[in-house]
């Protein structure tokens, strides 16, 4: 009797919605517990709980410079530009010809700046006879700003690769009367091949500090995801000055040790594990 009734009910209109209205449900629940079962799945095989470990590495490098660098500032005052420029330009092909006789070759010769501008000066010019009016008195002597001559400056960058020369360079560059000489700067010529070195040491060093970590943690390195590197202590090289006017042309070559640079990279590796 009951499922005859069950059964006219669900030939009706209101019938057949409940019994859409079920089958939906089912459905849902059906759904709902595929996707628990294959996110829980998902999160077992690809390892996204699995934890990870950072290191650090270390590596250092002394290196011998092996270039030394000036450079040294010719300065000329003339009457006219024109004179102040051949003077300069006279003076700069002597410096370059005696660079060039002891091997400095022109390709490590350049010009870094050149500069010319007029001298000026204050001088008296003549002026009225200016009554004082009320007691004030214009003030006296009238000056004005006039040109007086002209000024020609170019500084020269001096390469030297053989650093037993170095001293010899200096005092060549002071005995040729040039207004400042600066260095020689100790520098390595290709710091990159240097920088390289140290931060092969440093990933080295990191690499063998991760076994040691994953071997006392019972653990096993997977993959690199994270790497971050530094240079510190870049070159750093050695400084010498000296004035044309300090050191005479008499005076003996100075002695200029180049001694050596410190070179340090810095890296940090973050390995996933197992």
């Amino acid at each position: 009797m009951f499922i005859k009734q069950l059964i006219q009910k669900l030939q009706t209109r209101e019938g057949l919605i409940g019994l859409g209205s079920i089958t939906l449900v089912f459905a849902m629940f059906a759904l709902l517990g595929l996707g628990v079962f294959a996110f829980a799945k998902s999160t077992h095989d690809d390892g996204t709980n699995a934890g990870s470990i950072t290191v650090t590495g270390t590596g250092e490098i002394f290196a011998a410079p092996d270039v030394a660098n000036f450079s040294g500032t010719i300065s000329v005052d003339g009457k006219t530009m024109a004179s102040a420029e051949a003077s300069a330009t006279a003076q700069e092909n002597d410096v370059i010809a005696k660079l060039t006789a002891v091997g400095i070759s022109k390709d490590d010769i350049k010009t870094t700046s050149y500069n010319a501008y007029p001298k000026y000066e204050n001088r008296a010019v003549a002026t009225p006879a200016i009554a004082c009016i009320s007691g004030n008195c214009p003030s006296y002597p009238v000056t004005n700003s006039v040109i007086v001559g002209y000024t020609v400056s170019e500084t020269l960058s001096i390469k030297v690769r053989d650093l037993d020369k170095a001293g010899d360079i200096a005092k060549l560059l002071t005995d040729a009367n040039i207004s400042s000489v600066d260095g020689p700067n100790f520098a390595i010529d290709n710091p990159e091949d240097v920088q390289n070195q140290a931060r092969d040491k440093a990933i080295a060093d990191a690499k063998n500090q991760a076994n040691i970590l994953a071997k006392q943690l019972g653990v096993h390195l997977k993959q690199i995801v994270d790497f971050q590197v530094s240079n510190a202590g870049t070159i750093a090289p050695m400084m010498y000055a000296a004035k044309a006017d300090s050191v005479g042309a008499s005076a003996p070559s100075p002695s200029l040790p180049a001694g050596q640079t410190d070179v340090t990279s810095n890296v940090s590796i973050t390995y996933t594990i197992r």
